[in-house]
């Protein structure tokens, strides 16, 4: 609560309040201007800078600019109007919940009514639907890129004993081949039985290189003959089961949003997009420091 407290009452000025930044130090000409005031407390522009220049600084930034580049990728659907409604009632729910008055709590923050909470709620909505956007309008590209496929796969190392990984490997391509099930054989064989699982992996998964290259090359569902490592080290088998890209699209999705690179990846398509830049060399390491992924300007 302590942070959305923080930019609730930050990052709706911060834009203003920046527009007057120079190279490499930003100047407030104005900072005792009183731009809001809590009871007999006053909060000048030179408060707010001060304020962003701390500890949260490089999160108000960043969440001001994805909302600014939101507002102009994202059309506001009845969708975005309704994922904004479920963060209002959390919020809500979240406030009530601790026996505090909604709108007196809400415009204790800064917003000058609900209806300007409202507006929050859907430039937050926004932001978070750029990843859906930059995924739709990229899935050609992305399917290239990453090739899902849908796997099991047994794994025996060598590294101590060489001829016995071998006999071992061998004995469980014949199980395979003679009917026996891979996740049973992978159980029962395999140095990783988490590998025997059925699971989604593309081109970028964190496996041996001569695997990848298998999966990567695949053209339909079935069984590899034994595949030796890079290293000559270790030996795999691996099943294909399923590599209708369709098929597999929620899932892939679900994965690349949990990837911090293909994320900032797209923070960072967005940014040069725009023209995302920082005059102030002080919010500039900041940001540097904590959202490289921004920092798009030469």
């Amino acid at each position: 609560m302590k942070k959305f407290v923080k930019i609730a009452l930050l990052v709706v000025l911060s834009l203003s309040v920046l527009s007057g930044c120079k190279d490499a130090t930003a100047t407030i000409s104005d900072k005792s201007t009183v731009i809001m005031t809590i009871g007999k407390t006053k909060i000048t522009k030179g408060d707010v800078y001060d304020a962003m220049c701390n500890d949260d600084a490089a999160n108000i930034i960043v969440t001001k600019a994805l909302a600014l580049i939101a507002e102009k990728e994202v059309e506001l659907t009845d969708d975005i109007k309704k994922a904004a409604e479920d963060i209002y009632t959390n919020y809500k729910e979240q406030i009530e919940k601790n026996k505090q008055d909604f709108e007196e709590t809400i415009k204790s923050y800064g917003y000058e009514s609900l209806e300007a909470f409202m507006d929050y709620c859907t430039e937050t909505a926004r932001s978070n639907a750029l990843t859906d956007k930059y995924i739709e309008d990229n899935w050609n590209t992305i399917l290239e890129e990453y090739a899902p496929v849908k796997a099991r796969i047994i794994s025996i190392s060598g590294v101590s004993d060489d001829a016995a990984a071998k006999e071992k490997i061998q004995s469980a391509l014949a199980e395979i081949k003679d009917g026996g099930d891979f996740e049973a054989v992978a159980a029962k064989f395999s140095d990783n039985k988490d590998l025997g699982k059925e699971a989604l992996y593309t081109r970028k998964s964190s496996l041996d290189y001569n695997v990848l290259q298998y999966l990567s090359t695949v053209n339909a569902p079935g069984l590899s003959d034994i595949i030796t490592s890079q290293k000559g080290t270790t030996y795999y088998i691996v099943q294909v089961t399923n590599i209708n890209a369709e098929q597999l699209k929620d899932e892939l999705i679900k994965s690349l949003k949990d990837t911090n690179d293909f994320v900032n990846g797209i923070y960072t398509h967005y940014c040069e997009k725009h023209n995302f830049k920082i005059y102030d060399i002080g919010l500039y390491n900041l940001i540097k420091n904590n959202y490289p992924a921004f920092l798009v300007q030469k």
